[in-house]
């Protein structure tokens, strides 16, 4: 089902594209937008890269195959090919090692450890160990295998002799015709022990020296069994395996170590091998596996405890049938990737696992039909299979993935130059039980050869049969192993019989599909999200940016192609990027859509796809957009009343409010639906701040002034595409404090004079102070105005009830004027105030006026203090830093912030009408370091209060008198309020401007 899947979706993919291709031949193709990258000269001397994509970049650079380094193990070589395909091959021997955290190359010679005082292996897969023998070597095992942090130990029952080593055997000989030979398995993995009798004297020797070395201990053994105990890791155990198979295995069943079911030999086949010709012979060894034509038997094998016994065949043993020297084996070794067996008709059933040459002359192992005429001593059938694990690549693969694969095996012998055939099948899994009658053969066969190879006829060498078939069924059926076998043609004749070493070698090439493109969003406008349905991005342009990362899993250069249809029922392809410019392996492609192809108001699905030159991936998720170019419509604003008494209703085009009263605007979108958000701001043009209206369409904002004067309220619609309306501006004005009292001083005559607001309470009741010209008469602004005028000894006005709420802030002012030489005589003037009692003793809750004693100038300075909180307590106050002037008029401004606990003056200069001054107030402030306190009693203008007794009578003039309760003055207001008095000295007398006015 898989396949036809694969199969079919190709196809329909081909007739899209060519579909594709014809619809978009003479139209505007995509922006391509790739991220420029700085070009970097590859190097092709050495072909290697860490990873895929490294080596995929190299490998089309330089046009030939790089290695995948980052892939290697003992056993698999990976090459990104330069056709855009990646190549593995897993040889049944390993081809290199890890030698100290480097790949060395595998070496089973066996040298000495002198710091461990054992033999050990140069270079093999697995660290293995060996006994050295005599004292150095007592009570240590015969030899050790250590695989990923396991360990297994396996000790021989008889006490060991130092050993000769040649290469890669270790013999111990036990003399009278008793040795043991221990080899290293010819793929570095295990070892092998071999007992050699030279004849039954030597067997019935044997069998004294193993029932003495019993004697002492509590073995099951007897006879000639072979005690082998072993000490493992823990977590591991000895478990029965099939066929006289012993595997090592922890509590999830995976086998970590093994040993395989024994045999033994006898030398029947006779001190040469089987011919490859008529002159050629050579010299045969036993000591690793039986020769061609030698007796076999399988040998009964039993776990005890933590023991394994090896029962030889006693019946070959007594035999007048044997050639001696007979050999009893078992191999131990850990478990690897790949396996290789020769199975044996005629009698014997076992399985020769593993093996490697017969002699250096005579290598490898027979495949074919040995007949007795030959050397053999009874006819039999030999076939040879390998099997190779660990291939998970290949599962998570199809067939059309797999472009070739060949089993490559090297050819040493052949009984005859006349070409003969071999057939390659598939085969059942491998174990160290195979056997001759449990390995099936798969038919048909994968391939065959046909030919020779000898030394005396040519042709030795690797030989590769085609299993591209075969692969393709493991790919098919997720398969992680693959088992061939070598078998003759004809099994009937002598002729066909050849001789192939192990070395064989498994070569798969494929190209697997490209991945899915991943993080699919739009680049422009930028939208991280892939989404469709109701969380959709609506998009303010035509010519969106559509972006996916692109990935193979073989590192290869790949190329992304989109595609946006309509959402409609059946979905219209509208556009195609067409297949990108190629890019490496996991970056991000980005292709625009060409203008003219999208409609406004319409929702369209776009999808993205990679190709690495062979094959193209799905196309990953759809995602959907909706395109909206078109302006929402501006929004209503109208002002609406606030929450709290406090708040103000900012009314269009109208002065109202104040500085710190909060006014609320209702936004209204109107009629049209597509606004989903307002953004506006307050006198700015950047629309920094944003609402979103609810169900009924609107939105309330609210605005707390922090100045008077004009704002401007503008505000704009925003659809979720991001499109703006036309600007809607409200324009209101924050409207100035207004006095809590003022007293103009115009009366000219009487002993009263009124608060302009008619307040009974503010009128300030005069005892000895005059009445004289005011500021704005002698400077001709306005006609009629007056001013109070004292004596500085005993003249003052005072109210009946306090007029200034000394506990919130609040702001005095008055235009005032010293007479002449009264400065610089150490007296203090005082020009407002306001009687209270703190702490029992009465005194002023503030003075505005002269102080005779001011640091650094020696003439004295305005003032404006604010008593301490408690008797003592030092004062709060804010001075002037230039000189005083007597005989000219001054506008004095005192301020009490409470928010910002600060106390300030301004101070300007108006001068005289001959000499009028600039009309700049100046600015200077202290911080408030009391605690307020309530002045109950009569605000007073010309005297002071301290200790009960009135003091710092003002000699001079006073006029224009204001008291702003609970409020700041805004500086804009006070710079008016200073030159209303002498606006005609500036403007000719043609533009009177009347202080009194609230003119903002």
């Amino acid at each position: 089902m898989k396949s036809w899947f694969v199969s079919r979706w190709r196809v329909v993919f081909a007739a899209s594209l060519s579909a594709i291709l014809v619809l978009t031949i003479g139209a505007v193709w995509a922006l391509q937008l790739q991220v420029a990258k700085p070009t970097v000269a590859l190097e092709c001397s050495t072909l290697e890269a860490t990873d895929f994509a490294d080596a995929g970049v190299l490998a089309s650079a330089c046009s030939e195959n790089v290695e995948v380094v980052g892939e290697r193990t003992p056993w698999q070589t990976v090459w990104a090919t330069s056709k855009n395909t990646t190549r593995v091959e897993i040889s049944a021997e390993p081809v290199r090692v890890d030698a100290g955290g480097a790949w060395g190359e595998l070496d089973t010679e066996i040298v000495t450890n002198a710091e461990k005082g054992t033999l050990s292996v140069a270079a093999p897969v697995y660290p293995i160990e060996l006994n050295a023998g005599g004292a150095a070597g007592h009570g240590d095992p015969l030899g050790s295998i250590t695989r990923d942090g396991k360990r297994l130990d396996v000790w021989f029952p008889l006490e060991l002799p130092v050993p000769e080593t040649d290469g890669a055997q270790a013999t111990y000989e036990f003399g009278d015709g008793i040795r043991l030979i221990v080899s290293v398995s010819v793929d570095g993995t295990g070892f092998l022990p071999v007992i050699e009798l030279a004849n039954p004297a030597a067997a019935a020797r044997f069998i004294v020296l193993l029932e003495a070395a019993r004697a002492n201990g509590e073995s099951s053994a007897e006879g000639i069994d072979v005690d082998f105990t072993t000490q493992i890791s823990d977590g591991l155990e000895l478990s029965d395996g099939e066929e006289g198979v012993v595997n090592v295995i922890d509590a999830e069943g995976e086998i970590h170590f093994m040993a395989t079911p024994p045999i033994m030999w006898d030398s029947s086949g006779g001190d040469t091998s089987i011919p490859d010709s008529a002159t050629e012979v050579g010299e045969t060894d036993r000591t690793r596996s039986p020769a061609d034509g030698d007796q076999l038997a399988m040998m009964d094998v039993d776990i005890s405890g933590q023991s394994i016994i090896v029962s030889p065949d006693e019946d070959m043993l007594a035999s007048p049938e044997t050639t001696w020297p007979v050999y009893i084996d078992p191999e131990f070794s850990g478990k690897g990737p790949a396996e290789w067996v020769a199975v044996r008709s005629g009698g014997y059933t076992g399985t020769l696992y593993k093996w490697g040459d017969i002699s250096a002359s005579a290598q490898g192992q027979g495949m074919g039909y040995c007949s007795v005429t030959s050397s053999c001593v009874t006819q039999f059938k030999q076939r040879l299979a390998w099997e190779f694990t660990g291939l998970n690549v290949i599962e998570n693969l199809d067939a059309a993935d797999i472009s070739s694969a060949e089993f490559s095996v090297s050819g040493v012998h052949a009984y005859t130059c006349t070409p003969t055939r071999t057939d390659i099948y598939r085969t059942s899994t491998l174990t160290t039980g195979t056997t001759w009658s449990n390995l099936s053969w798969a038919s048909p066969s994968l391939g065959q050869r046909t030919e020779t190879h000898s030394a005396s006829c040519g042709g030795r060498g690797f030989r590769d049969f085609d299993v591209t078939s075969g692969i393709k069924w493991a790919a098919e059926n997720d398969k992680t192993s693959f088992s061939v076998g070598l078998k003759a043609n004809d099994e009937s004749t002598m002729t066909g019989w050849k001789r192939f070493r192990h070395t064989a070698t498994l070569a798969v090439e494929y190209n697997r599909i490209p991945n899915v493109p991943t993080l699919p969003h739009l680049s422009s406008p930028y939208e991280p999200l892939c989404t469709s349905g109701s969380d959709r991005p609506v998009i303010a342009t035509k010519t969106p940016v559509l972006s996916a990362k692109s990935s193979d899993p073989d590192g290869t250069n790949v190329r992304t192609a989109f595609i946006v249809s309509t959402t409609t029922s059946p979905a219209v392809q509208v556009w195609s990027s067409g297949n990108l410019p190629g890019q490496e392996s996991g970056e991000f492609a980005l292709a625009a859509v060409p203008a003219g192809l999208l409609d406004d108001e319409q929702t369209y699905s776009w999808t993205a796809r990679a190709w690495d030159g062979l094959d193209v991936s799905l196309w990953s998720t759809p995602c959907q957009f909706t395109v909206d170019v078109s302006k929402p419509a501006g929004p209503i604003v109208q002002a609406i009343a606030g929450v709290a008494e406090t708040d103000a209703k900012y009314k269009p085009n109208v002065d109202s409010g104040g500085v710190g009263q909060q006014g609320a605007f209702e936004i209204d979108r109107g009629t049209r639906p597509d606004a989903t958000s307002f953004v506006y701001g307050f006198n700015s043009p950047v629309l920094n701040l944003t609402a979103t209206p609810g169900t009924n369409g609107k939105a309330t904002i609210t605005f707390t002034p922090t100045t008077t004067g004009p704002v401007v309220l503008t505000v704009k619609s925003q659809d979720a595409a991001g499109n703006q309306s036309l600007s809607t501006n409200y324009a209101f004005g924050v409207a100035s404090p207004a006095e809590d009292a003022l007293w103009a001083l115009d009366e000219g005559f009487g002993l009263t004079a009124a608060d302009s607001h008619g307040a009974e309470v503010s009128l300030l009741r005069l005892t000895g102070a005059l009445w004289g010209d005011g500021p704005h008469a002698l400077f001709q602004s306005r006609a009629g105005d007056h001013a109070l005028v004292f004596d500085g000894v005993n003249d003052y006005a005072a109210t009946d009830a306090p007029v200034v709420n000394t506990l919130e802030s609040f702001v005095v002012s008055a235009h005032v004027k010293l007479d002449a030489g009264t400065t610089g005589q150490g007296h203090s003037f005082t020009a407002l105030a306001q009687d209270g009692i703190q702490d029992g003793i009465e005194g002023s809750g503030f003075r505005l006026g002269y102080s005779a004693t001011c640091p650094g100038v020696s003439t004295g300075c305005w003032t404006f203090v604010l008593p301490g909180d408690a008797a003592g307590s030092s004062a709060s106050a804010a001075r002037s830093a230039g000189s005083v002037k007597t005989g000219e008029w001054t506008h004095l401004v005192g301020e009490y912030d409470k928010s910002q606990a600060k106390v300030r003056l301004w101070v300007c200069d108006i001068g005289t009408p001959t000499a009028p001054a600039i009309g700049e107030p100046l600015r200077s402030e202290a911080n408030y370091t009391g605690s307020p306190w309530s002045a109950s009693g009569a605000f007073t203008v010309g005297r002071g209060l301290a200790a009960g007794a009135s003091t710092n009578f003002w000699p001079g003039a006073i006029d224009n008198i204001r008291v702003y309760s609970g409020d700041i003055v805004a500086e804009s207001k006070i710079r008016r309020l200073c030159q209303g008095a002498e606006a005609s000295a500036f403007t000719n007398g043609n533009d009177e401007l009347d202080p009194t006015t609230e003119v903002e």
